[in-house]
């Protein structure tokens, strides 16, 4: 079931039979936040949070900001894939980028490789036209606190619950009532281990194959195994 904020404020209130100046929105705003951090970093790759965008490049621009919402809307947080064309661009680690493109030196062409550092996009050779290339990845969870009381979690339905979860944990940990607090969190770490079950499980099962290359999900794409 769906809950909007101002559903887990009343929900959390009631719970603990707690007024609102005794329990303040802001202060079950951060709790709310809290736990949608704690939720999205608790799996390396959740599949509702796969996006695609079209990035152009210009010409002798080799660097593209990853946090610029004018380039990338929503946010990336993590690039896997791109595309020019036909062909896919190769993942080039940035020690041997610059073995290859050392950082002085001039050299344009046909985008070939990428790789990621400091928040930042960067193609080899360095663009000598406007290509257009379609990236693959995830994107980063939005505050949806502050889009105010209406506004749902940034979670599909079946996550609400556990935001509820964390914050009563949290309301009864600001009452000093420890025990309650450890009761509400661990009901939160069990509700999450079944969440990553059910959306984190690969979309298909076959064998994990060392070295199968294409037979295999090769370096890239959706996490599949518990280990990852």
């Amino acid at each position: 079931m769906a809950y909007t904020l101002d559903q887990i404020r009343v929900y959390v209130r009631n719970h603990l039979d707690l007024d609102e100046t005794e329990l303040t929105n802001s202060l079950l705003d951060v709790w709310c936040r809290d736990a949608t951090i704690k939720i999205a970093r608790s799996r390396k790759r959740w599949p509702f949070l796969e996006e695609e965008w079209t990035l152009t490049t210009t010409a002798s621009v080799k660097d593209y900001d990853l946090t610029s919402l004018a380039l990338f809307d929503p946010a990336v947080d993590e690039i896997v894939s791109v595309v020019h064309n036909d062909r896919r661009l190769s993942f080039l680690g940035r020690d041997e980028a610059e073995r290859a493109y050392l950082p002085n030196t001039s050299s344009t062409g046909t985008v070939t490789f990428y790789n990621t550092w400091n928040d930042k996009l960067r193609f080899y050779p360095t663009p000598n036209s406007a290509d257009t290339l379609q990236l693959r990845g995830y994107r980063k969870v939005t505050d949806w606190v502050a889009s105010g009381a209406g506004a749902f979690p940034d979670f599909p339905d079946e996550f609400h619950d556990a935001i509820r979860l964390y914050v009563v944990a949290m309301a009864y940990l600001q009452q000093e009532d420890a025990d309650l607090a450890k009761v509400f969190i661990s009901a939160f770490d069990a509700e999450m281990d079944l969440l990553k079950k059910q959306f984190g499980d690969a979309p298909g099962a076959y064998p994990l194959v060392l070295g199968a290359g294409i037979r295999g999900r090769g370096l890239y794409g959706r996490l599949q195994f518990p280990f990852e």
